[in-house]
């Protein structure tokens, strides 16, 4: 495969694309955890650096076990997968561990997410004192103001909440 053309992208992969190139991270991804997580079925794909950069991935799941809690501030995540090379699809995954933690090389902090691309408010990424707060990680629920205001995404999260609800909260 060549270096792609100036006036075409590189091919944008599907995040399932993704995942058969990348088996280190798939153990570790919400979304293949069914047991706790239900995936919501929708992906936004980024370009934080034009379209012959990194691209993100943001994937949404529903924490069963939060969901059942009406104050939780948890119920919906969305994690990251970055491809950094378009070309090679190689990919790190950005989930809620902390700096620190005992991970893989390729399974990264939020914060650390942050301190990549959130310079300047991208993806809801504040300080808070010497922390990164990431609030397109975490949502309080299928409300939340802070999700993106798709229709599609929205209803698939809200479709995703009803039926965790309804199999699991009675």
């Amino acid at each position: 495969m060549g270096a792609p053309s100036k006036s075409r992208p590189p091919e944008i992969l599907s995040l399932e694309e993704v995942e058969q190139r990348n088996p280190g991270i798939v153990d570790f991804m919400k979304r293949r955890k069914p047991d706790r997580f239900e995936d919501c079925g929708v992906v936004i794909v980024s370009f934080p650096s034009g379209q012959d950069g990194p691209r993100v991935y943001g994937y949404f799941v529903v924490d069963k076990r939060e969901a059942l809690k009406p104050k939780s501030r948890r119920q919906v995540k969305q994690d990251f997968v970055v491809v950094d090379d378009p070309d090679s699809g190689v990919a790190r995954y950005y989930t809620g561990w902390r700096k620190g933690q005992e991970r893989p090389p390729r399974v990264q902090s939020i914060e650390s997410f942050c301190d990549r691309f959130g310079v300047d408010g991208g993806y809801g990424c504040t300080r808070v004192g010497s922390r990164w707060r990431c609030r397109d990680h975490e949502y309080m629920s299928e409300r939340d103001p802070h999700l993106p205001p798709n229709p599609r995404i929205l209803a698939a999260i809200a479709a995703t909440m009803d039926r965790i609800r309804g199999r699991i909260g009675k």
